[in-house]
């Protein structure tokens, strides 16, 4: 019968090297100072030498999420200048029935 070889480590030790082992390389390696540069740049909201930071963001109009905003912020107001008082009437009343609803 074979024999197993368990070593028993500390839990901490256990997380540190599990930690250690998920934490991928960058790809990029910077110093104390470069760090420091950069929360400074973004701070101030310009670059060390006064050239304007370079926007990663895209703006919200470009993006889907912005353009969805947009015709919701349109739709709404644009669907009650359609309907009729009487059919805003019926879909209030139906509205009003379902909330009110009791459940037995």
């Amino acid at each position: 019968m074979a024999k197993l070889n368990i070593e028993i480590i500390p839990i901490a030790e256990a997380k540190a090297a599990a930690a250690k082992a998920r934490k991928r390389p960058s790809s990029q390696k910077r110093d104390f100072m470069q760090v420091a540069r950069e929360v400074v740049e973004q701070a101030i909201g310009v670059q060390m030498d006064g050239t304007p930071l370079a926007s990663k963001a895209e703006p919200l109009e470009s993006s889907p999420a912005g353009r969805g905003r947009l015709g919701g912020l349109k739709g709404g107001r644009a669907r009650a200048l359609a309907l009729t008082p009487r059919r805003r009437r019926a879909i209030a009343k139906k509205a009003a029935t379902k909330r009110w609803k009791r459940s037995d």
